[in-house]
């Protein structure tokens, strides 16, 4: 089964690998035998790019990890997920920016980029990346870091995965972080609050500065409720985030003290592997924007009223805040183009009939277009949308001519491709 079921597919066969070694030999089969595939690990692929009607390659059972003796360096294997990561370093106290669901893999949210809840303390999960280790065209096992194969290691820190080969093994920086605070706040609120809250936090994230990456949802919740969910980390004391909690959210809000978790603790790895994110598979519209600036307040006014106009949790907005250490690095530095970027805004409408389907299609698009005229017109790669016009600009944007170039030298013949692969040229 695969995250999204709109697009789920039944492969004829699938080749669930445990090896580096039985990764290559099924390219190797697939590519002699004229076989067209998927590479899977996790299944979370919005656009149903892990699926394929003929072949997947399943790289779930690649999922080891190992700590070097410092415990500064941790590699795994591609279908590690990112929860069972976390519980392992946490045993030692260090920190790897990861996704924000525990039960993706690591490989396909690092090769995208890797957006999450350290963003803006610690960078992308690309950006802690040291090296990979691939399965190319031709069924070889190929290493790639900062000094040997450089253009495909560049590549493959935002290139998107399903392009080049396939990643099998990974091997990140990690950072000693004795103190980590988890905020999980759920509230319900008025339109007005809602707004304000909104409002503020765009500004919010600069007064916090690199100490503190949060991720707020908002959805109306009742007739005049909207629901705010804000989950994130900070590296800042408890007594300081709870301080700028009360700040955020006003002084009518009671600030619990279950608002605010040690990441150490039972309840706070629970928290943050969020295992229930993929309990059973989901129809759904995704799609994305990047956000450079604070949108205005009558923008926020417009958004909510739209969302008022239509039944409760007809669109969840997701506001993902990146700059930070996220900027530290240059546009070209990484094939993650997204740097100048504020905020990474996602909507999602869910549904289980398929006549709701078109109508909450065009609520989303409605809300969307309040947003263009702040938006940059980039979209993220993790994100994959299948409606996306112009996807391969939007995603990658100045870094795609030399994505072609990298395709061009390492999979010439397009043995790894789908729909949004990194076209030929």
């Amino acid at each position: 089964m695969a995250f999204s079921q709109r697009m789920q597919k039944v492969p004829e066969l699938r080749a669930v690998c445990r090896t580096n070694y039985a990764v290559a030999e099924t390219v190797k089969w697939a590519r002699d035998t004229n076989r067209k595939f998927a590479v899977r690990s996790s299944g979370h692929s919005f656009a149903g790019h892990s699926m394929h009607d003929d072949l997947v390659i399943d790289t779930s059972r690649l999922n080891q990890i190992e700590f070097s003796p410092n415990k500064n360096h941790v590699a795994v294997s591609a279908g590690t997920f990112n929860g069972s990561v976390y519980e392992t370093l946490a045993v030692s106290q260090h920190a790897l920016g990861g996704g924000s669901y525990g039960s993706v893999c690591m490989a396909g949210i690092t090769l995208g980029g890797g957006v999450g809840y350290r963003s803006r303390i610690s960078g992308l999960l690309c950006d802690q990346l040291d090296e990979i280790m691939l399965i190319n065209a031709d069924g070889n096992i190929v290493r790639a870091n900062h000094t040997e194969n450089a253009d495909l290691f560049w590549a493959s820190r935002g290139g998107g995965g399903g392009s080049f080969g396939i990643v099998t093994n990974l091997k990140f920086r990690t950072t000693p972080t004795p103190t980590r605070n988890l905020i999980y706040v759920h509230i319900a609120v008025t339109f007005r609050h809602a707004q304000r809250i909104l409002h503020d936090w765009q500004h919010w994230l600069g007064e916090m500065g690199r100490t503190t990456t949060t991720h707020l949802q908002m959805a109306r919740y009742s007739k005049n409720r909207f629901l705010v969910a804000l989950t994130g980390e900070s590296t800042l004391s408890r007594n300081s985030v709870l301080s700028a909690l009360q700040k955020l959210l006003g002084p009518n809000v009671v600030i619990h003290e279950n608002y605010l978790v040690n990441y150490y603790s039972p309840h706070g790895l629970n928290l943050m592997k969020n295992w229930d994110a993929f309990l059973q598979p989901v129809k759904f519209i995704s799609k994305s924007d990047y956000v450079n600036a604070p949108v205005p307040s009558p923008v926020i006014t417009n958004v909510l009223e739209t969302l008022k106009r239509h039944p409760p949790a007809t669109v969840k907005l997701t506001f993902e805040a990146l700059s930070g250490a996220v900027q530290d690095i240059a546009i070209d530095e990484t094939a993650y183009a997204h740097r100048g970027a504020l905020y990474l805004l996602e909507y999602r409408s869910e549904y289980r009939l398929d006549q709701q389907m078109e109508p909450r299609r065009q609520a989303l698009n409605e809300i969307r277009a309040i947003f263009r005229p702040h938006v940059t017109g980039g979209a993220y790669v993790n994100y994959a949308d299948p409606e996306l016009d112009n996807w391969a600009q939007a995603y990658w944007g100045s870094n795609l001519p030399r994505l072609v170039e990298t395709k061009q030298k390492w999979d010439p013949d397009n043995v790894f491709n789908h729909a949004q692969s990194i076209p030929l040229g």
